[in-house]
């Protein structure tokens, strides 16, 4: 196709027998781009139409691009959408969390291990774990009866 011998990048338009619009995508090799779809996209049998525009530069064909998904709401665009840059977002917290535990050489093997716990005040079994023992635990009942278990420790410890 034309975008492939000019080397030029395509901004197309997908559309419904319906006339909705289905999908907006940028490309530099028009012709693979529409194969792939055809292959991988399940929607690719309800493409009636298509609207193809040629840019010079792929910069500007990815502005006209995000503009077109945010403007008009493609079907099955998931790519430069509000959920997709949400989805993106946490998963780039996720892997810096994962490399500062390991550049802090922290590893699963390494974490404490956590026992059972009862609550402190009436002894319902395994309200929490933990490895420490000097940690006060308040069942759910006890915790909104009592208040707080830092606030009760401390009373206890006035108390002495």
């Amino acid at each position: 196709m034309a975008a492939d011998i000019l080397g030029r990048s395509a901004l197309y338009r997908l559309y419904g027998r319906d006339g909705a619009l289905l999908y907006v995508g940028i490309t530099d090799n028009l012709s693979r781009r529409f194969w792939d779809h055809s292959r991988e996209k399940s929607w690719w049998r309800d493409v009636d139409g298509k609207i193809v525009w040629f840019y010079d530069k792929r910069a500007e064909a990815e502005e006209a691009e995000t503009a077109a998904i945010h403007g008009e709401d493609p079907v099955h665009n998931v790519a430069r959408t509000a959920a997709h840059a949400e989805a993106v977002w946490a998963a780039q917290q996720r892997t810096a969390r994962k490399r500062d535990r390991a550049a802090a050489g922290w590893s699963f093997r390494d974490a404490p291990r956590m026992y059972p716990r009862d609550c402190n005040w009436c002894g319902t079994p395994g309200v929490a774990t933990t490895d420490d023992p000097n940690v006060f635990i308040a069942c759910s009942d006890c915790h909104d009866f009592y208040g707080p278990p830092t606030a009760a420790v401390a009373d206890l410890r006035e108390k002495g």
